[in-house]
């Protein structure tokens, strides 16, 4: 139906199809994680996070030491 309401032949089949529903078994593998799983992942993640930013900031503040230590806890990790 055209947007107007008429249902003119001019119109008809121009809308663009509805979007088909994804099936499971394509949703991405992160996805499909238990919840529980993707927590844990994600604060691995934060805390990698966490480790680069301080070890960039230590660098950028001449701390050397510090520098030095939060990137072998960050190779260990």
């Amino acid at each position: 139906m055209r947007p107007c309401g008429s249902g003119k032949k001019c119109c008809q089949g121009t809308e663009p199809p509805a979007p088909t529903p994804t099936p499971a078994s394509e949703h991405s593998a992160w996805e499909r994680l238990p919840l529980a799983e993707r927590t844990k992942i994600a604060h691995k993640v934060q805390r990698l996070d966490d480790l680069s930013n301080g070890a960039i900031d230590a660098i950028e503040a001449k701390r050397y030491d510090e520098a030095e230590r939060l990137c072998e806890a960050l190779l260990r990790e």
